[in-house]
């Protein structure tokens, strides 16, 4: 499998970035790659250190699993390890105090692609130039979307568009949500933050990702993201499959 990977991170109109991205890949081809987005929840302390911690954590887990170990086992690995990680931080004696982060992962080896996610940090699969959502939005707008309360633009609206209904590092223990799909010669997998999708579409991120290279696609999405004055930090991972 050949990959092509561009990521940004900004902070936008916040006064320091609170996001955190990562990627990795085995060039000796057995572990395959991982890409990780982790957006640390504002409302608690070190939503920063949150964050990077679980990218971090996250992505020695992947590096550190065995190779025949199917995608779903290192999924629950990887968000467990980071769970754990950053869960005891907040509780060290000298540490910054209760924290939390979403994370989502995306996980590449041979001719699929498996996400892990909690939180409502996002990936997507563009296939053809059709998009698809592989994440579940772990938010107070994800459930009302979920039950037909709201539609996808009322969401990004809505005054509780940034409250999460479940994040890394909250419990001893998570719950991981989790999905696969076939890779194609062409595919393009996003991964982004709240920060992108509560004010650019999955049509206009499907559109963008699917026509320009990554690092252009990312620089582009961000761009519009301002444009259309996100009130978060902005961060977006875009990895096109040359090769399965």
């Amino acid at each position: 499998m050949r990959l092509r990977y561009a990521e940004l991170s900004v902070a936008g109109p916040r006064s320091r970035n609170q996001d955190s991205v990562g990627f990795w890949r085995d060039d000796g081809g057995e572990r395959g790659a991982v890409a990780l987005l982790a957006d640390g929840v504002g409302g608690l302390s070190a939503g920063d250190v949150a964050s990077r911690l679980a990218v971090q954590t996250g992505l020695g887990a992947f590096r550190g699993a065995q190779p025949e170990t199917t995608l779903r086992q290192r999924l629950l690995e990887l968000f467990k390890a980071a769970n754990e990680a950053v869960y005891d931080k907040g509780f060290e004696p000298d540490g910054p105090g209760h924290m939390a982060t979403t994370l989502v992962a995306a996980m590449f080896d041979g001719r699929e692609v498996a996400v892990g996610n909690v939180g409502d940090s996002r990936a997507y699969l563009v296939h053809r130039g059709l998009i698809k959502q592989l994440s579940v939005d772990h938010s107070l707008v994800g459930m009302q979307r979920r039950f037909g309360h709201i539609t996808e633009a009322e969401s990004r609206l809505s005054e509780h568009r940034h409250v999460i209904t479940r994040g890394l590092g909250v419990e001893p223990q998570v719950r991981v949500d989790m999905d696969q799909a076939p890779l194609f010669a062409g595919d393009r997998v996003v991964l982004c933050s709240d920060g992108l999708h509560g004010c650019v579409s999955d049509l206009e991120i499907a559109r963008i990702a699917q026509l320009l290279d990554p690092v252009d696609a990312t620089r582009q999405l961000v761009e519009l993201a301002e444009k259309r004055n996100t009130t978060d930090n902005t961060s977006v991972q875009v990895i096109h499959v040359i090769e399965v």
